[in-house]
This record gives C-alpha cells, structure tokens and sequence, in this order.
C-alpha cells in the first residue's frame, strides 16, 4: 500500500483510509470489514484474517456452460421518454422479433451449450410486454421442449394490466420497473406517447407487486432534473415497499440521450448527491445498486456478463450482440435459422479479450476498484477514449468516489451484507 494514497488494494480487496488514518477493507468472501491503523497491523492479525476466509479470489472465469441470454422482442414502446438511449417506439418497421426466432435461437444456444443445466432468459425493448404473446410462447416452450432449470427477467416501464402482471409473478420472474421515482419527475420525463402522465400507472405496478411478495427492482435514471431529490426518491420507494433500487447516471452518448446534453451531470455533482442517496438507502433497508457497484460482492475482471461471454443479446433479425445499449456496434455473431445453430465470428474474441489482464490499462492495474469496476463499461470506454480498453476518465471518478463511500457506509450503518467488523 502507498502511504499518500486515500486508496488502494488491500490483498486484492477494495481499501480506503479514513480521517483518523485507519485503514477500512471491506471482503465479500466473508461478509466482513476490518479496520486497523496502518502502523500497528500486525502479522498475526493478517493471519487471522487469512485463515478466516477474509481473502479470496476473484471470478476470472469466461464463458459458463450455462445458457443466458436476452432477447430484444420490438422497438416500439408505450412511453415517450426524453432520454431514452434505444429510441424507444421509433423506427419499429424491422425490430420485431417474431416467436419462431425467439425459439430457434433457444434451440440453438441449447445445441451449443450441451451441458447446460440452466437457461436464464431475459426479455428486452423497447417495452417488451407489448409483446406478452411471444414472452408466454417462450415460456410454455421451454416448460414443453426443455428440462433445463429455468429463470427469466423483464425490464419494464411498469405500464402492464394486471392480467400480464400476474402471468409474470406467476411464473417467478424477477422484474426490473423503470421508475424516476417522484411522480414530477417521472411525468415530465417519462410520458405516455400520447403526452399524458405515466407515474400514477407505474406506481400502481409497483404497490401491486409489493404486495405479491415477490421481488423486484425499480431502476430510476438519474439526470439534472432529480439529482437534487435522490434522497427523497429514495425514501419515497421505502414508503411504497421497495426494497431493491437500481441507479443508473442518464446516457447522453446513444439513441434520444443525445438531444439531452442539458439533463447530464459531471462526476462531482454526481458522486456529491449520491452519497445522499447510499445514506438514505441505508437508514430504509433498502440495497440500492449501481454500475460502479455491481460487483462489490462478487469481485471479478469482468465489468458484466456480456465481457465474460457468459451472455448474449439476440436481436429481433438474429444477430448475437454483446451490448444491450448499443447492439449494433458490438455484433459477434448470427443465428443460423435454418440450422438452428450459433455461428460466432471472428469478431468475439476482440470482445472477450477485454477482461484479460494483458489488455487492462496500466491505471487500473494497482486501481482499488479494479476487481468491481473492472476497467468500466466498454460501450463507455469506446465514446470517451476511442478504445474499448481504455477507460472513460469521467466514469473513473464517479467509481472511485461512488466505491468510497459505500465502503465508508458498510462500516457506519448496520446492514444484513456485513456480518461483522473485525477492530484489528
């Protein structure tokens, strides 16, 4: 560790220094933090720290046996959302995916991945519940035509009727609800294509799915309209029950995101009001979870499943892309329909090279983040720098500051991920 650094890695473990120069590290092998002072650690505490299983190693792993894939059912959509990065409801003409591909391209990932014990499907728009015909055709083929243990997800805007609601509980899908999260806020940013507003229909969604018990998460985007009341959106989506909030910083790079430069944010306005948001999350109970700390608890080289190859985005004309946002720019491969078979091209590998550490920038190599931001989001890299591996600078200080805090939080508040602190 360097003694002028704020922080650092730790072991391979995410560490800060606190105001009275304690060292804090925070290890998702056990669940626990250890604090010490930097000049009194000593090697029997280190020991300790060991043979408790304080340290680990971090998934480095590419690919997965298993079968995870999303599918893109349509481009339209029943919102008219100012930022929306897909362009939501426009230019539908060829972005349908009919229920015949949906199913070839099942079989065929089946046919490439022979030991698959599981299939995760997650469906995705535009809004794909204006497509609830192929998402239940889906459905009730694998139940008929697969004995692989099944898992699916849906990000929705939240606008479905009760009867598709149901079908979704029922059949245990793990639901993402976009949501801005204060009702102004989600009505001028957020309408109905006709121009009217949206939240009251959204929120009444999600109090329905609160009291089905079944779990969930509301993912508000975060622009200059509601930066300033994250707080408040917070404790407002505690008081409907929520107990899973996903943040995500507005993208301005892709899609409707480019007419909105006036709705982005710089990484210090960002990072300054979000530390509002943690401490809300945490005094309601509430996991809140954002890029900069998908992998907190689950430390890898990877910055999400698509850069490890362990998923894959299938677009309405059976094109394999890597990238949900912008599809297009990242494609390695094609559903052979006809076959029913996967044909990758040469192109993957460029894409799978980017968790190796050969490939990693020399300012994320002794990086405290580098094992939970993972050199940051592809996508990211390549608007920012021109380069896939090469960081966006922007989003670097937003992870550095972002994984700061929730460290600092982890001590301070009582939570059910931490199990303990270890006073070394």
């Amino acid at each position: 560790m360097n003694k002028n650094d704020n922080n650092f890695l730790f072991h391979n473990l995410p560490a800060i220094r606190d105001e009275k120069n304690n060292i804090i590290v925070f290890s998702p092998y056990s669940g626990e933090i250890a604090v010490f002072n930097e000049g009194k650690m000593k090697k029997e505490n280190l020991d300790k720290l060991r043979h408790s299983g304080f340290f680990g190693k971090p998934d480095l792993s590419r690919g997965t046996s298993n079968i995870c894939l999303g599918l893109v059912l349509t481009k339209q959509c029943n919102l008219s959302c100012k930022y929306c990065y897909a362009n939501g409801g426009e230019n539908i003409s060829n972005g349908e995916m009919s229920l015949e591909m949906a199913i070839t391209a099942i079989e065929a990932f089946i046919k490439e991945k022979k030991h698959a014990e599981t299939i995760e499907i997650h469906f995705f728009g535009g809004e794909p519940t204006l497509k609830m015909d192929i998402i239940k055709g889906v459905v009730e083929w694998l139940k008929s035509n697969s004995k692989l243990k099944r898992l699916f997800r849906i990000s929705t805007n939240g606008l479905l009727n009760n009867s598709d609601l149901n079908y979704l509980i029922k059949e245990e899908f793990h639901l993402s609800v976009s949501y801005d999260g204060l009702a102004d806020v989600q009505n001028h940013l957020r309408p109905l294509r006709n121009g009217k507003t949206s939240a009251a229909i959204v929120e009444q969604t999600i109090k329905n799915l609160v009291k089905s018990g079944k779990k969930f998460n509301v993912h508000p985007t975060i622009t200059s309209f509601n930066i300033e009341v994250l707080d408040k959106i917070i404790e407002h989506l505690a008081e409907l029950g929520v107990k899973y909030v996903h943040l995500e910083k507005i993208r301005t790079s892709t899609g409707r995101g480019k007419l909105c430069n006036y709705l982005d944010l710089d990484a210090k306005k960002y990072t300054d009001w979000f530390s509002l948001a943690l401490t809300a999350a945490f005094k309601h109970k509430i996991y809140l979870f954002t890029s900069p700390l998908m992998s907190l608890f689950s430390p890898t080289n990877f910055y999400c499943s698509l850069c490890a190859g362990k998923q894959f985005v299938v677009l309405p004309n059976g094109d394999i892309s890597v990238c949900f946002v912008e599809p297009e720019k990242f494609k390695v491969g094609k559903i052979i329909f006809k076959e029913k078979k996967v044909l990758f091209t040469k192109r993957i590998n460029k894409f799978l090279a980017i968790g190796n550490n050969n490939k990693m920038s020399k300012s994320c190599e002794t990086c405290f983040a580098k094992f939970v931001c993972a050199g940051g989001c592809p996508l990211d890299n390549l608007t920012a720098t021109r380069s896939i591996y090469k960081p966006d600078p922007e989003n670097c200080v937003i992870n550095k500051e972002i994984l700061t805090q929730a460290i600092s939080s982890l001590k301070e508040f009582s939570f059910p991920v931490v199990s303990g602190i270890l006073h070394l």
